[in-house]
């Protein structure tokens, strides 16, 4: 339940003095039509209800949306004329341009109207809060507004245009960086090259967090890791990209049970099915078969083939080998059994013992 604001009696411009969210919208309002109360009420969510498009609220009442953007145009050029300076307005426009200042000009709307709800003390609801904010920082016109339209940037509040587009290079040069870099980064230093950025760039630490902030480019993955949001390592979506990122992340084979079980375990949107994993595996080329049901990487150095092909890889790379040494390069290749291997290797069609013992691959 949200609790009623305090007000007192002001004599200035015949208003009473606002000193929280709750109520706001029937008090500020006060001096102007009734239509007008309720367009901007609905457009703005100032009850603390989802604010209304323009059409929504012209069904509403049976008139164009152009006529609501008119009411609307009309109703807020009336209160910046007589409520411009109102205290509670003043107190929301001065802390959210001390806190876009300390920001770097910018800030995520989401984390700026958290930062205001904190620092004003406000008890209003949140809703009601956040839409109060963004109500007061658009009738202002001291700020300026990013939508996210789906791109690939949060919505953001800024106060100039050097302010966003410091940002926003920022962050280009970064995401560049970040893909030369990917694989410190996914190494876990991420924050480092952050800093090292800022630095190069002379920006404050705290800023340039919040610059990274406002992009969606970047993102932490599902084990806590930061990088960027289309490596599949950090932010895996199917089935096949989660089996990738779990492998690259443990550096060795995993049986396809357990595999799945760690997949489930840190995979909120929806049940891990091990039959599914288990056909991802055996269809993307990625990765390899080392032994029964254990799967690994091929990108870590394990080679796909059978045991026969992998035993002509090694001989062919490292030149003549012994038993042993053949035995040893393929078990670290593969999970199989001493005598398994050595079976392989007495193929007389594929392989052949030289007179010093060591085994080389047949000529054709």
């Amino acid at each position: 339940m949200v609790k009623k604001m305090s007000v007192k009696n002001m004599h200035t411009n015949g208003q009473s003095e606002i000193t929280g969210s709750a109520g706001f919208g029937t008090a500020f309002l006060a001096s102007l039509g009734s239509r007008e109360r309720e367009v901007l009420r609905a457009r703005f969510g100032l009850d603390g209800s989802e604010p209304m498009t323009l059409q929504a609220i012209g069904d509403r009442y049976d008139i164009t949306r152009e006529r609501v953007r008119q009411i609307e145009s009309s109703a807020l050029g009336e209160l910046r004329h007589s409520s411009g300076s109102h205290p509670y307005v003043r107190r929301i426009a001065d802390a959210a341009t001390r806190e876009l200042k300390e920001l770097g000009g910018v800030a995520r709307e989401d984390f700026l109207i958290s930062n205001l709800k904190r620092t004003l003390a406000d008890k209003g609801s949140e809703a009601t809060f956040g839409n109060v904010v963004r109500f007061v920082l658009e009738f202002s016109k001291q700020f300026s507004f990013n939508r996210d339209n789906g791109g690939n940037w949060h919505s953001f509040w800024y106060l100039t245009e050097t302010d966003r587009r410091k940002a926003e290079g920022f962050v280009t040069s970064l995401i560049s960086k970040s893909k030369s870099d990917k694989n410190a980064i996914l190494g876990g230093k991420f924050n480092t090259l952050v800093v090292t950025h800022a630095n190069t760039t002379k920006v404050a630490p705290r800023v340039a967090e919040n610059f990274v902030s406002l992009s969606k480019s970047f993102v932490k993955g599902p084990f806590g890791e930061m990088g960027l949001a289309d490596w599949a390592e950090v932010n895996p979506k199917t089935a096949r990209d989660w089996a990738y990122a779990v492998l690259k992340r443990e550096s060795k084979p995993l049986h396809f049970t357990e595999l799945s079980k760690i997949i489930g375990n840190r995979r909120s949107d929806k049940r891990t099915n091990l039959q599914t994993i288990h056909n991802e595996l055996i269809k993307d080329d990625r990765f390899v078969l080392v032994g029964r049901g254990l799967y690994a990487l091929k990108e870590q150095g394990y080679l796909a083939g059978t045991a026969r092909e992998i035993i002509s890889h090694l001989l062919l790379k490292h030149g003549p080998l012994n038993s042993n040494e053949v035995v040893r390069l393929v078990r670290e290749q593969r999970m199989l059994k001493d005598a398994t291997i050595l079976i392989n290797l007495q193929s007389r069609k594929h392989f052949t013992c030289l007179p010093d013992g060591k085994y080389c691959v047949k000529e054709a």
